[in-house]
């Protein structure tokens, strides 16, 4: 929508936003939104750089071998975020370790995966020999722990949240009952209306006359 509006899709952000001084394709390759890289690149969005071509999943022509170890651990980080599988095989392929962290930000690719729920990231990584029961250096976690984390926090989050959209989401939540009263109460209630018949003769009332009429007609 806003792109189609003519949002400038170079812009900068602010020096003090999530990725200072950023695009919006760099701010959706930080955070994960992969989504939203896919939208930006077909937009035209400019890849200035390996981490962003990796993100975006094409890094064909890029000359591997002119990158340092950190770049390329880094890069792999990027694309096992975003289950960019081929560019996983490429990089391994070139010689970029799967178990070893990048030194800036201390990140293991298969703890990334694992920890966003990055299943088709987590299979290939898994084929290519990265450990399972690695400790990241961070957090001191094992790659299942950090899936347990993720998985635990969709659990505190509330059921409002994670329930779909639409009135069927909300079609198996019954009204409470209602609140029955404690005490005795009469099977039927009935007001009634004792209509006496009076001997027109005596001027007194006739006990065999007398009759119960209830007000729905109902003689008693």
């Amino acid at each position: 929508m806003l792109i189609d509006i003519g949002a400038d899709i170079e812009a900068i952000s602010a020096p003090g936003s999530g990725v200072p001084n950023g695009t919006a394709l760099q701010h959706a390759a930080v955070f994960g939104m992969t989504g939203v890289v896919d939208v930006l690149v077909a937009a035209g969005a400019k890849i200035h750089c390996l981490e962003m071509a990796a993100t975006a999943g094409g890094i064909t022509g890029w000359p591997l071998h002119r990158f340092t170890l950190q770049s390329l651990l880094r890069v792999l980080v990027f694309a096992a975020d975003h289950q960019r599988l081929e560019v996983i095989d490429r990089l391994v392929a070139a010689g970029t370790p799967v178990n070893e962290p990048d030194a800036g930000c201390e990140r293991l690719p298969l703890h990334t995966a694992a920890g966003k729920g990055r299943v088709a990231s987590v299979r290939r990584l898994l084929v290519r020999c990265a450990d399972p029961n690695l400790r990241d250096p961070k957090h001191d976690t094992t790659p299942l722990e950090k899936a347990s984390e993720k998985s635990a926090a969709s659990r505190r989050m509330p059921s409002c949240w994670r329930r779909p959209a639409g009135p069927a989401a909300y079609a198996s939540q019954s009204r409470p009952a209602r609140r029955t009263p404690t005490g005795p109460e009469p099977a039927r209630k009935r007001r009634e209306t004792t209509v006496q018949v009076r001997d027109l003769r005596h001027g007194t009332p006739s006990s065999s006359a007398a009759s119960s009429i209830s007000l729905d007609g109902t003689a008693w």
